[in-house]
């Protein structure tokens, strides 16, 4: 069966292991055996690398907005200094990260899991106290840019397709949502709110 296989063509050795006809769209050409993405030349794809822009203008600012509202909200101190020391840190993690074959969703775990613990290294906060700041900032980001990217590609009628072609749209997306964090941070210093004192909490 194997060598009947691998004497075929790509396009016979498709539809042979997947049951589909080659005459499929190759955007939709999946193999259910082996779960992965199947193209013309019949290979799987492979991660795609971060652009260094992206780590610049966009991977970097979002996790200094990320740490610096998260801590704030819970009236956790982390200077401006250490605050972008960790953000250029966990975009080297994201270059990494994003060019391993990992399934889905790992690469946002590995992110989370070391930017807690660099945090906990750097400013020298408890582990689950950095945890905690670092989800509550990140769903805010994620909450404002549900909200404002669906509305941003109907007003620039762009699709979620551009977004991964085009990955300067990205930065472009992110600036009203990365704008409005940038405010709520500063109200929040200026008024010296907090969700909680997380430094009564010495466990």
């Amino acid at each position: 069966m194997l060598a009947h296989l691998l004497e075929g063509s790509p396009e016979s050795l498709f539809e042979e292991c997947c049951g589909l006809p080659w005459t499929v769209p190759h955007t939709h050409r999946s193999c259910s055996v082996i779960n992965l993405p199947v193209f013309s030349e019949g290979v799987a794809m492979h991660p795609t690398p971060l652009p260094w822009y992206i780590v610049l203008l966009l991977s970097i600012p979002q996790t200094f907005l990320i740490i610096k509202i998260g801590f704030r909200l819970f009236n956790l101190p982390v200077s401006c200094s250490k605050a972008l020391l960790l953000s250029l840190a966990v975009g080297v993690v994201s270059i990494f990260a994003r060019g391993l074959p990992l399934p889905f969703g790992v690469h946002t775990i590995i992110l989370a899991v070391s930017s807690t613990l660099l945090a906990t290294v750097v400013t020298g906060t408890n582990l689950w106290h950095c945890f905690i700041s670092i989800l509550t900032g990140s769903l805010i980001l994620g909450v404002l840019e549900g909200v404002l990217v669906p509305v941003l590609l109907k007003i620039t009628a762009a699709t979620t397709d551009s977004l991964a072609s085009e990955p300067w749209l990205n930065v472009l997306y992110f600036l009203p949502s990365g704008t409005i964090m940038a405010v709520v941070y500063l109200l929040a210093k200026k008024r010296n709110y907090a969700l909680f004192d997380l430094r009564l909490n010495k466990d």
